[in-house]
């Protein structure tokens, strides 16, 4: 269970999932037991969000232009590519662990490496994983910042996804401590309550992410068949 792990607030130092580690290094543990491990910083690490403009003053150091064309399209192209094979994958992966060595935090990549690992689980030939699985990227994006909400998000969603339903709850409720007004991760905790059977809490969270505007229709159409949502 992530609860004995993580201990909702900024106090990481007291994890034994978050061990103290500088930000350029690999921290944690794998779920499944051991310490987490990866290739060496090379160029970086940029925050994604300080180099993604060209108006941003970070912009030509970060050198994202090159990042995006030279290793982003191609992971993104490999791990789309059909049939998804060894080759795709290993490719997918070489592209990925670069950028998110080099933009830890970066949301569409770290979004890309957790597609990229249920890809691999669901391939019709066996692919073994590469050395470094989604959570280690995760919990490396963590440590290097701590306050970022998406981050907390994506571990809950990969988690959502792993059927750990409980320790996502705790993650999305963490993402939201950080950002409360993200109506998306309240849209995301209300699927995940559901899951969890737990139907008020579900309501409570799909009701806030409406509040705040969220425009996909489907959890409250979903809600209603359930007779969950009351009558409007």
């Amino acid at each position: 269970m992530i609860k004995k792990y993580i201990v909702l607030g900024l106090v990481f130092h007291l994890s034994s999932w978050l061990n103290p580690a500088s930000a350029l290094e690999w921290t944690g543990q794998r779920f499944d037991g051991p310490p987490c491990t990866g290739n060496a910083q090379g160029f970086g690490p940029w925050d994604f969000f300080e180099v993604d403009e060209p108006s941003d003053a970070n912009y030509q150091a970060g050198r994202w232009w090159e990042a995006k064309n030279v290793h982003g399209r191609p992971g993104l192209a490999a791990l789309h590519h059909e049939p998804f094979d060894e080759i795709s994958y290993r490719r997918a992966a070489h592209e990925f662990d670069y950028l998110l060595r080099a933009f830890p935090n970066h949301p569409q990549m770290l979004h890309a490496v957790i597609e990229l690992e249920f890809r691999r689980r669901n391939a019709p030939v066996k692919i073994l994983a590469a050395e470094t699985p989604p959570e280690c990227y995760l919990l490396r994006a963590m440590s290097f910042r701590p306050t970022q909400a998406h981050v907390f998000q994506l571990m809950a969603m990969y988690l959502q996804r792993l059927d750990k339903i409980e320790e996502a709850i705790e993650q999305y409720e963490y993402a939201l401590q950080l950002d409360p007004n993200a109506a998306e991760i309240y849209y995301n905790l209300a699927f995940a309550h559901l899951e969890n059977g737990d139907d008020k809490a579900a309501l409570d969270a799909a009701k806030k992410a409406y509040s705040l505007g969220y425009p996909l229709p489907g959890l409250r159409r979903k809600l209603r068949r359930m007779g969950i949502w009351p009558d409007d």
